[in-house]
């Protein structure tokens, strides 16, 4: 015997995709938060302003950027992880997004893969290795001879353990048999004026936070962790310098919580795809030292057990667990 219950039951089944289509047809109906888990200024900060304004215009409603750093980045990460699962708050990830929740200094409360949904991929980025513009090391090798002749004494500056910068620490220090004293910041732009200033010995930093110090005359460009550097193409790669292995490349992506309806996923995946196409964001990539690539939310699934498994393998790495 068919219960009411069972009926009703039933008919809400039935009806629970068309309603998720009507969602999404209607999507977006509101302004939609791109939060940014570091601080302004930095390489995701400058990536999701620009999409602000592009996407903004090609959406028709307003593209808020929310900057929620801390905690490595698990306190952005983590609102997105538990927002509405309704598209209208996107969270702009990058390479610790993989790695946070292996420090248990952050008690980061997400799962970087369960929590997510990809949206789209937008770009690669390396890291520059740099010290102050006095600073007596004119080369890669000139810091390495430094760290081996004075263990733990030579100073480097990161946004907090095992940030990215962290990692390109530790696995400079890995690869080459070094020990650095690890000072850490609320946030990466704070160590980077230090180490213009002269009071930290170097860092390693996306193009973001770095490029208007070098642009200005302030730190000096050592070496850089992927592909060469268009603007600066005499620097060379740690490889090219002679250490093999000191090779970290990071991403720029878009990602929602996990249980978005797939119809919105693809409206923003779209969006986003066509806006990362343009010959404006070509430009901001080519400004920022970023490579260019752009694609869909189905090719950046498919690549995301490969992020998890090598970032989860640097953050051990840099707590001495591997």
């Amino acid at each position: 015997m068919i219960t009411r219950r069972t009926f009703v039951r039933a008919a809400a089944l039935a009806t629970a995709p068309a309603a998720g289509v009507l969602h999404a047809q209607q999507f977006p109906a509101r302004a939609i938060r791109l939060i940014v888990p570091t601080a302004p200024g930095q390489t995701l900060d400058i990536v999701a302003r620009h999409f602000s304004e592009s996407l903004g215009r090609r959406m028709g409603v307003p593209m808020i950027v929310e900057n929620r750093p801390g905690a490595g980045v698990s306190i952005g990460t983590d609102y997105v992880a538990k927002a509405p699962a309704d598209g209208y708050s996107v969270l702009f990830g990058s390479m610790p997004h993989y790695v946070t929740p292996y420090v248990a200094d952050f008690s980061a409360n997400y799962d970087p893969v369960k929590d997510f949904t990809p949206i789209a991929m937008l770009a690669k980025t390396s890291m520059g290795i740099v010290v102050a513009a006095q600073s007596p090391h004119r080369t890669l090798a000139d810091l390495v001879r430094a760290m081996k002749a004075q263990p733990g004494e030579v100073t480097f500056a990161s946004g907090g353990n095992v940030t990215a910068a962290h990692l390109c620490m530790s696995l400079l220090n890995s690869r080459t048999q070094t020990t650095a004293k690890h000072v850490s910041y609320k946030n990466s732009t704070n160590g980077v004026m230090d180490v213009a200033s002269g009071l930290v010995d170097f860092s390693c930093q996306g193009s973001g936070a770095i490029l208007p110090y070098i642009r200005s005359g302030k730190l000096r460009l050592l070496a850089v962790t992927g592909q060469r550097w268009d603007l600066m193409p005499n620097v060379p790669t740690a490889v090219e310098a002679g250490f093999a292995g000191v090779e970290l490349n990071g991403w720029v992506g878009v990602l929602a919580r996990a249980g978005t309806p797939l119809a919105i996923i693809q409206r923003l995946s779209d969006e986003f795809v066509r806006a990362g196409q343009q010959p404006e964001f070509k430009a901001l990539c080519d400004a920022q030292q970023l490579t260019m690539d752009v694609f869909d939310h189905r090719k950046f699934a498919a690549q995301v057990p490969t992020y998890a498994a090598t970032f989860k393998r640097l953050a051990l790495l840099s707590q001495g667990k591997s």
